[in-house]
């Protein structure tokens, strides 16, 4: 088990409401040691799946981003975790990573 942080930045909730909806990202900041690894490398063809607070599944196949494009069969986790974070861009809010697979 792990933890990161994610956000949605002010620049990307600009983008996304400018019409640029299915290119809506979610920002990876700060990993901790147990996942740091995981996320290294990762590409649109290289991805890993995890589990948020043991109920929120998503695809990262970015080291920095975690994009909607990339969660075709976890889009509604997607969406409700953007608008979430998107409430208060450029605020991180910590998530323990339970699962990478």
């Amino acid at each position: 088990m792990g933890f990161i942080n994610l956000v949605v930045t002010q620049a990307e909730l600009n983008h996304y409401q400018s019409g640029h909806e299915l290119e809506a990202q979610i920002a990876q900041r700060s990993p901790s040691s147990e996942i740091v690894e995981n996320l290294r490398g990762l590409t649109a063809k290289n991805r890993v799946n995890f589990i948020l607070g043991g109920c929120i599944t998503l695809v990262a196949g970015d080291s920095n981003a975690i994009w909607r494009a990339h969660n075709e069969e976890y889009v509604k986790d997607f969406d409700s975790l953007f608008f979430m974070l998107a409430r208060r861009p450029d605020e991180e809010m910590k998530f323990v990573c339970d699962e990478i697979y």
